[in-house]
Parts: C-alpha cells; sequence; structure tokens
C-alpha cells in the first residue's frame, strides 16, 4: 500500500473518532460517519490497485459517490453556521456590531493590541437629540438617523481595520489602530465630512458628540479607556461647542 492509503485511512480514523467523542449533535455524528464510511471504501479499492475488478471500481465508485453530497451538506453547515454567527454580532437597526460581539470578539482584539504594543483609541459617539427627533418626526425617523449613522461611521473608517459597536440606544463605539492619538483627529474629521450628506438625506438637523480616550496615554485598561471617552463625549455636550472632540 501507497503512502495515500495511509492517509485516506488515518482521516477516516479521525472522522470516526471525531463523530464518537465530539458527537453531541447528531447531525455532526452521521456526518462523521459518512465521512469515515466513504474514505474507508476509496481506501480499500486501493487494495486491488495491482489487479482492478469490477469489486475495486464499485468500492471506489461507492466511496466518491459518499463523500461528495457529505461534502456538500458540511459545506452548506459551515456556510449556514457562519451566516447565524454574523447575524449574532450585528445590530439589525444600525447595520453595524452590537455589544454581543463588543464582548466576546472585541475585547479579545484589543488584548492582542496590548500585547503586541499597538497604540488605538476609542471613540464615544452619541447622537444628539435623538428623543427629540423621536418626539417631532416620529420613532420610524429616529431609526432611520441610526440607520445611517451606522451606515456614516462604517464608511468613514478602515474597513477590516476600524471597529463600530452600537454600544445602546443613541451610542456607538469606535476602536481603531492608530499610529498616534493625533491619528484620531482624522477620523473625526472623515466622519464629520459626512454629516451633511446624512443630514441632506432626511431633511432634519443632526449632530453627533465625540469624545475619544487613547491607549497608553490615557490609560491601559480597555474598559477605562470606554469610560473615560464617554466622560469626554458628555463634557462636550454639556458644553455644546465643537471642540476638537465634537462633531
Amino acid at each position: 500500500m501507497g503512502w495515500e492509503v495511509y492517509l485516506i485511512l488515518g482521516l477516516a480514523v479521525i472522522f470516526l473518532i471525531s463523530g464518537v467523542l465530539f458527537g453531541d449533535n447528531p447531525l455532526f455524528r452521521r456526518l462523521a460517519v459518512l465521512y469515515s464510511l466513504s474514505l474507508l471504501l476509496i481506501s480499500t479499492s486501493y487494495l486491488f490497485h495491482e489487479h482492478p475488478s469490477t469489486l475495486s471500481s464499485l468500492l471506489s465508485l461507492s466511496g466518491y459517490l459518499m463523500f461528495l453530497p457529505v461534502f456538500y451538506i458540511n459545506y452548506r453547515l459551515v456556510k449556514s453556521y457562519r451566516k447565524s454567527v454574523d447575524r449574532m454580532y450585528i445590530d439589525p437597526l444600525s447595520g453595524v456590531y452590537n455589544r454581543l460581539f463588543l464582548e466576546e470578539v472585541l475585547s479579545p482584539i484589543v488584548l492582542d493590541y496590548q500585547r503586541l504594543n499597538n497604540k488605538y483609541a476609542v471613540l464615544f459617539v452619541d447622537v444628539d437629540d435623538l428623543k427629540q427627533i423621536n418626539d417631532n418626526f416620529g420613532h420610524g425617523m429616529g431609526d432611520r438617523l441610526l440607520a445611517e449613522v451606522g451606515k456614516l461611521l462604517k464608511s468613514s473608517l478602515r474597513a477590516g481595520k476600524d471597529f463600530v459597536v452600537r454600544y445602546g440606544g443613541d451610542e456607538f463605539i469606535i476602536v481603531a489602530e492608530v499610529n498616534t492619538c493625533a491619528n484620531t483627529l482624522n477620523m473625526l474629521q472623515r466622519i464629520e465630512s459626512e454629516v451633511s450628506a446624512v443630514q441632506s438625506s432626511l431633511g432634519i438637523p443632526i449632530s453627533l458628540s465625540v469624545g475619544f480616550a487613547c491607549y497608553p496615554e490615557d490609560g491601559k485598561d480597555f474598559k477605562q479607556l470606554i469610560k473615560l471617552a464617554d466622560e469626554r463625549m458628555y463634557n462636550v455636550k454639556s458644553r455644546n461647542k465643537k471642540p476638537e472632540k465634537c462633531i
């Protein structure tokens, strides 16, 4: 027997063991067993390669006919699982990540930033006067505004590198790697440049209040940086003017 036969047999054993040890899900267990059986049939057909026969052809054909649909079902399951995970971490109204993503995915990413000594900024964004907009124009308009702000923030940032999270209500958090804390001002300028377009689209006056904090200049704990950015945002909102940390 050649090395490829041992490889196929090894894979068959791995699938069989996986189905037994980790097969809490009945569908997963059946898929693992079917994978194992199809690979065993294929490997067995190799035993007759020196003396080909109808039996070896039938074994090989049966193995592949079993393997291909199982592989397709597995592919569909993985694709479906990925979609469900994506939905689990996306806020349906704003289209950005939700708070669960912040806690389960983004927090570990931030820890990796810190281990690598990479600088990052935390921006706390608040949609001004959302309650007043809901009262004057209806909750439908308020929902449209939150959805447009989500699009605005995503389009203003680097895809795959910066993260936007709807923290709750009218509040959003942005986490972005930066070379220096001053780079945060560039992000604010990009966001500001998009606000007028959203305002024109909705036909209502809108504004955002933003506070930010940077690692490591303002602290080394992610939760403390969020708290500090939140406090700075409220300071900006209470002053009701436009310094470098307000839009």
